[in-house]
């Protein structure tokens, strides 16, 4: 099932982020996927520059092609992985639809970049929307593709700036956008400008249409705070003040977190339009269950 296809019929997606795995073996991750089959509609597979030995695209292609996983996946895609070869992506991608492989999510990627085929991430999402259509990247005729293509967008950025790239990126053939974590409702009351509904409603006044934003959802505790403040020059992301108290002065951190997640979720499923929301677990299975009822 494609993502789009699932907001198209109103249906309130849940993803659950997961990581590859470290070695060459996915039988861990088989398990992890199993563990959460039925409590979520998507499993994301992340995808980090050196610190796993299976990229996201690979992994969720392996799981495919051993047909023992109903849950859909979204593969991650990134300049960092595949933009030093523009050819590349074409080949790792049409092998992963021959496995069932439908959902991408196209991003940078962290880490350093010094160019290559592909400069921007724009770019990468029109050369998979051209395979759907039956054009590969070097203009010639293929077998159509049948992905369903989404980006990353940040709600802490400039607006206009990221505004503009978003609509690049919807015109080369972006279907969903994923935010960066969300801190509603805790930011509404007294932060209204970093809401998400704030953000949407800008961003659809900019585009002159609506286009499916899916919520990110953190299951922050005190790491997620100092890894905010150390992103902050890089990547913005805020977080309330008040929030970070509360985590702060905690008596049980890892519980705490869970309510946490568990409100920003219900905010966002029952207050909002919010299509859906992608847990950010951190690969951590347990805490995802947690945070969607099942433990």
């Amino acid at each position: 099932m494609k993502v789009i296809d699932c907001i198209d019929k109103g249906e309130f997606v849940t993803i659950v982020e997961l990581l590859p795995p470290k070695e060459l073996n996915i039988d861990k991750l088989e398990r992890y996927v199993n563990s959460i089959q039925g409590i979520t509609r998507f499993v994301s597979l992340t995808s980090k520059k050196e610190a796993y030995a299976i990229t996201s695209l690979d992994a969720a292609s392996s799981l495919g092609m051993r047909g023992a996983i109903e849950t859909d996946f979204i593969a991650h895609i990134t300049l960092i992985e595949f933009g030093e070869i523009r050819e590349l992506p074409y080949i790792r991608l049409k092998s992963a639809a021959q496995f069932g492989v439908r959902n991408l999510l196209v991003m940078r990627g962290d880490g350093e970049f010094s160019g290559g085929g592909y400069r921007y991430a724009c770019e990468l999402v029109e050369t998979i929307h051209n395979m759907n259509a039956g054009i590969d990247p070097r203009g010639q005729t293929c077998e159509p593709t049948d992905f369903c293509i989404g980006a990353v967008i940040s709600q802490y950025r400039d607006r206009k700036e990221e505004f503009n790239a978003v609509k690049e990126k919807r015109r080369c053939g972006a279907e969903y956008f994923i935010t960066q974590m969300c801190f509603d409702p805790f930011c509404i009351e007294q932060y209204p400008q970093h809401s998400y509904e704030s953000f949407c409603r800008d961003l659809y006044d900019h585009l002159g249409e609506r286009v499916p934003v899916i919520a990110g959802v953190p299951i922050p505790d005190k790491s997620t705070i100092g890894f905010i403040h150390e992103k902050q020059g890089q990547d913005p992301i805020f977080m309330p003040g008040a929030l970070e108290e509360r985590i702060h002065n905690c008596e049980n951190d890892r519980d705490e977190r869970i309510t946490i997640a568990r409100e920003i979720l219900a905010y966002l499923r029952d207050a909002t339009d919010a299509p859906g929301v992608d847990i950010f677990s951190i690969g951590n299975v347990k805490l995802a269950r947690r945070v969607l009822g099942a433990e």
